[in-house]
Order: structure tokens, then sequence, then C-alpha cells
């Protein structure tokens, strides 16, 4: 078996690992949900479902239905984020059936689209897959480059699981390009982040690759050592409460470990054993009718037949895996199994046949530029020309194979040589370590020994100076909280006997102009409202009810005391919890008392007075409106600005003591109009 087919099989097997997985759906059951979301006219839910819709068909291998759906969201789509999700999944399924230029054209639109947004798990995904992509056509260079994009954008977002994978994926692309040291370099660098993470699938990957090094290296039990740690794993990987998607990948991860040790035993010439293991890797990958994991077994399990020359058994072995590589139009796979097969027809002397099998071959061997398998078709063209007596094609493919076995062999002497260098650089780099490292001990005991006495001086120093600051800011702070609040008492004291005084008048006009019930009515509406003039008073804060309650008492009186002569109306925004909403007290009572005395008294009907409780984004905001005469001096009188003054002096002393911005704005209601009115506007800031 050609190392290229294992190496294909091995990047297919495990970068599936780490790519994003939804939870499987049924698709009915999804296409009910869409064309509910269709007849609904819900684009985003449309979206949603399509994505997962095209992911069930490629999850199920029906690539065209998925394509359909993908497509069809893409067309639906409108921000970046979710353009690039559907880039990077229909490149997905293009690399799912193996038509890797199509997929890159894709994922590079993803890719560029994901640039110009916040790093995502998706965007590594997109590297991931073009990294796949170059990886399964050979180009291992281009194919580092995207798996490091990858791992940079798993750093920045952070992403633990992540960069264990790209680490993975790094040290596979030196494990192709046979910079074995780098690969467990690498390998071993995502196995400590898998295991800190405990990710059961991952870790086996990493222990399975490593082994195939030491298998590749012909150091058999070391490779075994790794491979059996990794079957350690088999019970956890089997558990039957796993959803059917993460089974059926169990199932593949443990396919392709015992396939690895049976090619351990292969090597070591121990036929019966390897085929025991390509049996059991066969039953786990029929069982989830893994396609390019059963061609590859086909293709172990004939190579052996081969070496035992059961060319009949070999020969139904190789045309099983020829079928199932054609299934997925998997290219290497073909020309590998054309290869084999018309080997397998020079044995019976068909030689025109097989030059018709090595001539297909050729071409796929070509296209996925396999230098390997284009060398073992030029040597078994010569050797079928050559039984034909054909000289002269068997000398022009003698010549082509000369040329392509010492291409070869210089690649391989390249590689050992890069490989050397590479070995020879990282022990010069680490030797030249551990001597700066043995220089700058001293150095850093030194340093460290300075730096915490000038540390443990400067802690002291600072925390005198810190004590000092606080004992000064206390005694200020304590000084100026008493001024303060005897300044709000007083202003609070000059209030409220004011409002009583006016009160107590408007009682006296009512009940020398009016019957007794509805004085004693008055009387008692007024008794509620001293209460709570007496109550408020002694409160730094109030709820918004307690105030609007208030506001109610106060306006229901003075309208009967003016004889109905005026309306008033309290709106209250239904976002506002009133019970929990908390305002400075009689901070509104002086305006609505001017509204009512200087506002209504010029008028002689139909007056009105609105106040609104709303909320804004930055807070409360309390509107009190009358359309009285307006705000001139004649209409007012002195009693205004002092009102005003007095407010101005609370909310600077409110906001010194309770941090409260309050503004404070007053306008003509109606300038257009004679009667002007007065609006004053308060905005108070949220306390709860």
């Amino acid at each position: 078996m050609k190392i290229y087919v294992k190496r294909n099989f091995i990047l297919i097997a495990l970068v599936f690992f780490s790519l994003n997985n939804l939870l499987g759906v049924n698709t009915d059951s999804l296409i009910v949900l869409l064309n509910n979301a269709k007849g609904e006219n819900n684009v985003e839910e449309q979206v949603n479902i399509l994505l997962k819709i095209g992911y069930e068909f490629n999850a199920q291998q029906k690539f065209n239905a998925a394509l359909q759906y993908y497509n069809e969201g893409l067309g639906l789509s409108t921000g970046k984020d979710v353009k690039a999700k559907y880039l990077n999944r229909i490149g997905q399924v293009f690399v799912d059936s193996a038509n890797y230029s199509e997929a890159l054209v894709y994922l590079f639109k993803s890719a560029e689209l994901y640039k110009t947004i916040i790093p995502c798990s998706d965007f590594a995904t997109t590297y991931n897959l073009i990294g796949m992509c170059y990886g399964l056509t050979n180009n291992l260079d281009s194919a580092l480059i995207a798996f490091k994009n990858a791992l940079y954008i798993n750093i920045d977002i952070p992403d633990s699981s992540g960069v264990g994978y790209n680490y993975y994926n790094i040290g596979l692309v030196h494990h192709f390009k046979g910079q074995y040291d780098r690969a467990i370099t690498n390998y071993l660098k995502s196995l400590e982040i898998r295991e800190a993470i405990k990710d059961t699938s991952a870790i086996i990957a990493s222990l399975t690759s490593v082994g195939e090094i030491f298998r590749l290296r012909d150091e058999p039990d070391k490779s075994m050592k790794y491979y059996q740690k990794a079957l350690s794993y088999k019970s956890s990987l089997q558990r039957q409460n796993l959803p059917g998607k993460q089974l059926n990948k169990n199932k593949e991860i443990l396919a392709y470990i015992y396939s690895e040790i049976g090619l351990i035993y292969k090597k070591q010439l121990d036929y019966e054993k390897a085929l025991s293991y390509f049996d059991t890797a066969l039953v786990y990958s029929m069982e989830i009718n893994y396609k390019r994991g059963i061609a590859t077994l086909s293709s172990y399990k004939a190579n052996i037949e081969k070496s035992l020359k059961n060319y009949r058994k070999a020969k139904e072995l190789y045309q099983e895996s020829l079928n199932a590589y054609r299934i997925i139009n998997y290219g290497p796979g073909i020309s590998q199994a054309l290869t084999s097969l018309a080997e397998i027809e020079i044995e019976y002397t068909n030689y025109a046949n097989a030059i018709k099998m090595l001539d297909s071959a050729w071409n796929g061997a070509k296209n996925n530029n396999l230098l390997e398998e284009q060398t073992e078709i030029l040597r078994l063209k010569l050797k079928a020309n050559r039984a034909l007596g054909k000289t002269e094609k068997a000398l022009f493919y003698y010549d082509e194979y000369s040329k392509m076995k010492d291409s070869l062999f210089n690649i391989g002497r390249e590689k050992q040589i890069e490989e050397i260098e590479a070995k020879f650089q990282t022990e010069k780099k680490e030797k030249q370590i551990e001597i700066l490292n043995q220089e700058t001990a001293f150095q850093k005991q030194k340093l460290r020994s300075q730096y915490l006495l000038l540390v443990a001086l400067v802690l002291i120093v600072l925390f005198f100076i810190a004590i000092g600051l606080l004992f000064i800011r206390q005694n200020k702070l304590k000084s100026k909280l008493v001024v303060e609040q005897n300044r709000q008492k007083l202003l609070r004291s000059q209030m409220n006997p004011h409002f009583i005084y006016n009160s107590l008048s408007a009682i006296q006009n009512f009940i020398l102009s009016n019957n007794s019930l509805e004085s004693v009515t008055y009387i008692s509406e007024f008794s509620g409202l001293m209460r709570m003039v007496l109550e408020n008073s002694r409160k730094d804060l109030i709820t918004l009810k307690e105030d609007i309650d208030f506001v109610n008492y106060y306006l229901k009186l003075q309208r009967l005391r003016f004889s109905d002569k005026f309306n008033f109306n309290i709106s209250i925004d239904e976002k506002i919890n009133t019970e929990i909403v908390k305002i400075p007290p009689m901070l509104t009572q002086p305006f609505i008392e001017n509204a009512v005395d200087h506002g209504m008294r010029q008028i002689e009907k139909d007056g009105v007075i609105q106040v609104d409780y709303r909320l804004d984004e930055k807070g409360l905001v309390i509107t009190i409106t009358d359309n009285g005469k307006g705000m001139s001096e004649e209409a007012n009188g002195k009693h205004n600005s002092l009102a005003i003054t007095i407010t101005k002096e609370r909310i600077v002393n409110i906001s010194k003591l309770q941090n409260l911005k309050i503004r404070m704005e007053i306008t003509e209601a109606f300038p257009d109009y004679e009667n002007k009115g007065v609006r004053v506007i308060f905005r108070i800031p949220q306390i709860k």
C-alpha cells in the first residue's frame, strides 16, 4: 500500500474531529419547520433552519440536496457573519465530496468576510478546511500556512480545543512531509492541551499519530505502546448513551486504530494478526458505512493476499476498494486501486487490459500530483510493454521510469537533509537557551532581592500616606455632611410653613363661603394632606407613589377651593414602578402651588394643570404644565422667583449629599397664545 493513501486516510479521519457539529435532527421535521417559517414570512428563521437542513443532508452524503438548501439560505442571508458561515458550509460540502478546487473558491470567500468581523471558531474552521483541501491535493506548504492561520485565530479567541487541534494539524503536515521530529513536537503540544481539557477523541488522535510515526520509523514497540494507550479509551468511545452521530464518529476512530495496529503486524509479516485487526477495523467502518475507510482497509487486505500470491482474492478486494472509491469520487484512491488491479492483470498475463487500467490510473495520479504512484505506473507499463515485445514503448517507459525514480530519490534525500538540519538547529538552539538560562539565573536572583526590598519600602511609605489622606478626608466629609444636612433641614423648614399657611388660608375662605358638610370634607382631605407633609419632611427620599398621592390630594383640595374653575390630570408612564422609584420630597410642590395660585387665579374658567411622570433613557422626567397667564411679573409676583431660588438650592444640596444630578427647566408652555402658561420640567436619574 502506498504511503499517500494512508496519509489521506488519516487526514480525512482526524480533521473531522474538531469541525463544528450540530445536533442531529430529522430532515422531514426541519422541512416542516421551514415551510411554517416561509408561511409566516420569517426570513431569519428560514436562514437558521436552512443551515440545519443543509448540515443534515451533508452528513448523509446527499451532497446535491445539501448544496440546494445551503445556496437558498445564502441567498436569504444579509449579515456578514451569516454569509461567511454559509460559504464555509458550502465549502465543507465540496470537501466531503472531494471537489477540492471548488471548495477553495467558497472557503476563500468565507475567509475574506470573516476578516472583517470579530474572530470566531467558524473563521478558524474555514482555514482548517482550506488546509485540508491543500493537504488532500499534496500542496503541503499551503496546507501548513492555512493551519497556522487557524492556530493564530484560535489563540486570539481564545479556544483551547481549537489550539490543540491546530497544533495537531501542523504536526500532521510535517508528518506527511517526512519531518518527523517537528511532527512529534506539535503532536505532543496538542496532546498536552487535549489531556488538560479531557477531550477523549482528540487525545486518541494525538496518541495514534505519534504511534504512526514510530511505525514509519520501524519502531514497533514504541508504536504499539501509543496505539494500546489509545485503545484504553475504547469503553468510553462505545458508551451506549452517546448520540448516534457521536457514536458513529467514535467507531470511525476505532477503525483507524485497529487498522494502524494491523499495519504494524503486516510490517512484521505476521499476516494472520494483521488480517484480524484489519477485519475488526472493517467491521467498524461498515457499521457506519464509512466508504473511504472500507476502501482503504480492503486495499490493506488485498496487499497481504497479493504478498501470499492469492491473486484471485487480492483482485476481489482491490475491486471492492475501487468500487468504494468511485462511489465517493476519491481520485487518489481510484488511481491506486487501478494500479494494483493492473499489477494483478500482469500476473495473469492480461497485458492489454493492464495497460488500459494503467492509462486510467495515470490520469488520476497526474491530476493529484502523486509522484510515487506515477513511478509505480511507469514501472508496470514498462513491464507490460516489455512482455508484449513492444521494445520502443518499453524503452520510452524505461527512460521515464528512471527519471521519475531519480526525482523521487532526490526528493527523499532533500527531505532527509531538511530533517537533519532542522534537528541540528533545534538542538543548537536548545543548548544556547540552556547556557543563557544559566547565565541569567544569578542575575535574576540578585535583581529579585533588590526588587523585593524596594517594593517593601514603597509599600510602607504608601501605607502611611494612605492612612494620613484617609484621616484628613474623613474629617472633611464629616464636617461637610453636618453643614449640608443643616442647610437641607433649614430649606425644608422654609418651605413647609409657607405651604401650610396657604393651605389654612384656603380652608378659611372655603368655610366662609360654603356649607358645613363640604367644609368637613375639605378639612378631612386637608388633615390627610398635612399628615403626608409631616411624614415626607422627615425623609430624604420618598417613593413616587407617595409623591403622586400628595399631588393628587393637594390638587383636589385646591380644585374645591377654586370652585372647579380648573381641572387637573396626572399621567403616569406604565413602565414606571411607582413603589420602587424614589425622588426627593416636596420637589414639585412649589411649582404646582404656583400653577394653582398664580396660574389659575388669573383665568375665569377652563383652567388646566397637567402633571406627567414618564421614563426616558436617562431616568425619570416630571413635567408640570398649566394654561395660566404665563411667567410675567404681573402674573406671578415674587413668589415664583422665591420658589425657584429655594428649589435650586435644594437641588445643589441633594447633588452633594446623594450624588443625584437633578436638572430643572422652566419655559412658557404656549408662547404663541394669549395664555402662555408655564411648563416646569424635572429630570431625575433613577433611584431604586
